[in-house]
């Protein structure tokens, strides 16, 4: 790969003039970073690879979060069916309030009757379902949930034979309007963080920014460890201050948010000491 890139650099006439590359966070994206400062192909002067590798933070935004919103769980046992059955339920579980959120959408949009059922209960709009890919499909399951909340409470009394271990109680609901409070900014952050105007100075404060959230819902539940939320967090930030610390690390990041007029040094001498 180093090859290649080096054939690019020297095309377009632009081997000592390249300040930093930008590749996701996979490890073997360090090594032609290396290989070409090693090679010194930009030029005589020491060219530090670790100081210029900068990260996606939308693909690092999109790793807490999954850190978060499965944790542990191995998703490839999580199936992606609308049949719904006690084993593959009970898979869903494993990932707290909104496992069994998940199975209730499923069961009830798994049939045209159901679907008209739950309406007629007073749900005021269908449910959305999620999969075992993508994270934001549950941040919009979760949300049709909760503006769903009685329908879905009645709906579950109604079909108790299959639902009753997936009824949701007054901490899962609790815990279901905290996960939103950590996807909602989650969600919003990661396509303002990759399109044209994304700057260096949003990336530490959007991370600070998130982990205040994790930080938030561990303090609110530290009374209640064995709750799945306080858990879920805990995976989350473990893998937030993972690339946090890598991009603090960086002189470029530390600088953009220094020499920004709104937060100056202040910003680390003040704002992150409250994290």
């Amino acid at each position: 790969m180093a090859g290649v890139i080096h054939e690019l650099l020297r095309e377009y006439g632009v081997e000592e003039r390249l300040g930093y590359f930008m590749g996701d966070n996979a490890s073997n994206n360090d090594t032609p970073v290396r290989a070409l400062a090693d090679e010194q192909v930009f030029g005589d002067h020491h060219y530090d690879a670790q100081e210029h590798r900068l990260r996606c933070v939308g693909l690092v935004i999109n790793l807490v979060v999954k850190a978060f919103w499965f944790g542990e769980v191995d998703r490839t046992l999580l199936q992606d069916t609308v049949i719904v059955t006690h084993d593959t339920m009970a898979e869903w579980r494993k990932m707290g309030p909104w496992g069994k959120a998940h199975n209730i959408t499923i069961y009830i949009l798994a049939s045209p009757q159901r679907r008209q059922e739950f309406l007629h209960m007073g749900g005021g709009t269908i449910l959305q379902r999620d999969n075992a890919i993508c994270w934001n499909t549950g941040y919009s399951m979760i949300r049709s949930m909760i503006r769903n909340r009685d329908a879905v409470d009645i709906f579950c009394l109604h079909h108790s034979d299959l639902l009753e271990e997936n009824r949701l109680s007054v901490d899962d609901w609790e815990q279901l309007a905290d996960a939103v409070s950590i996807l909602q900014p989650s969600h919003s952050a990661t396509p303002h963080m990759e399109d044209d105007f994304a700057e260096l100075h949003n990336i530490l404060v959007e991370l600070d920014f998130l982990r205040a959230t994790f930080i938030n819902v561990l303090q609110k539940y530290q009374a209640n460890p064995h709750l799945h939320i306080r858990r879920a967090a805990a995976e989350g930030i473990v893998v937030l201050d993972k690339y946090r610390e890598l991009y603090k690390a960086l002189t470029v990041c530390v600088a953009a948010v220094v020499l920004h007029p709104a937060y100056k040094w202040e910003y680390f001498e003040v704002a992150v000491d409250n994290l």
